[in-house]
């Protein structure tokens, strides 16, 4: 909307026509009421447009400091439980890398699992399936990984 109203007020500055006062027979004031004219009723549509602006900003900011505020009441003001809750989550991390650990360890012993069952029923490479397939069956006994 406001952009409609600088394209108006543009329009109507050069919809207007002003006669040069160079012109015979044209009144210098004539010239001067009607160029007044034009800047006053653009002023007031510029100034109509930067109000909107405003109360749109003002708005925005408003909406702003609610989500600031909401923001610093999520954290600790005490130091002793910041630095608690802090300590909870790295043992968390802690506890989920492990357990990560764990679940690439099994997924590889599976993987071999698969690879010796794939041999022994013939699903492999035809060289050396027996050789291959002892190799597996022996790093998975063994629980190498």
């Amino acid at each position: 909307m406001s952009s409609e109203l600088s394209r108006s007020a543009a329009t109507l500055a050069f919809s207007i026509h002003l006669p040069r006062a160079s012109r015979p027979g044209s009144p210098p004031l004539l010239v001067q009421v009607r160029r007044n004219v034009v800047l006053g009723t653009t002023a007031g549509l510029e100034l109509r447009r930067l109000t909107e602006e405003n109360e749109h900003l003002v708005a925005r900011l408003l909406k702003m400091e609610e989500d600031l505020k909401e923001q610093s009441g999520l954290g600790h003001n005490n130091h002793k439980q910041k630095i608690q809750y802090h300590l909870r989550l790295k043992q968390e991390l802690e506890e989920m890398r492990h357990e990560c650990t764990v679940l690439l360890r099994d997924k590889f012993q599976l993987e071999q699992c698969v690879r010796y069952l794939a041999v022994q029923v013939g699903m492999g490479p035809d060289e050396n399936k027996k050789a291959l397939a002892t190799a597996e069956r022996k790093a998975i006994e063994k629980g190498v990984t």
